[in-house]
């Protein structure tokens, strides 16, 4: 006698539900290419987190994160797609740790049954650029034109 084996339309139906998520390509915004630099005192800054806060309500941010020539390149949905058209607040932050040992201080303080002191985060940026309130820096993604951004920096 034959018995339904009802994993399978489990399964079935499991794989039509992940299929609906998240919507498809045409449901978004179209992006355009947006690139930047990030200079501190005219120094490029490498690694620093650079995020285009959207100013509409229903619009949606994008961010990138500085390379060694302090280049950034935007991502709104994926990787190097760019932002979508209209006006941004920018800020701008990195962090770095404060307080990190290296392996062999790490080893001293296990071998002497301590813990080490704690790795505190620290703002490498003046931290009113943390802030697109307080950052003064703003941007406008245009359809057509040149998307290149040049934040100066200055404490």
């Amino acid at each position: 006698m034959y018995r339904f084996d009802y994993r399978w339309l489990v399964c079935l139906a499991g794989s039509f539900v992940l299929a609906g998520c998240g919507g498809s390509d045409s449901d978004r915004p179209e992006t355009v290419s947006a690139t930047g630099t990030v200079t501190l005192h005219g120094e490029p800054v490498e690694g620093a987190t650079v995020t285009f806060v959207a100013e509409s309500a229903e619009g949606r941010g994008a961010v990138a994160t500085t390379d060694e020539s302090g280049h950034f390149e935007l991502t709104t949905f994926e990787p190097g797609d760019g932002a979508i058209v209209g006006n941004y607040q920018v800020k701008i932050s990195k962090t770095v740790p404060e307080g990190a040992l290296s392996q062999e201080e790490a080893d001293a303080y296990a071998e002497k049954g301590q813990a080490p002191p704690p790795i505190r985060a620290k703002e490498f940026l003046p931290t009113t650029y943390k802030d697109p309130n307080l950052s003064g820096l703003t941007a406008e993604v245009k359809e057509d034109g040149d998307n290149e951004f040049e934040f100066n920096l200055t404490e």
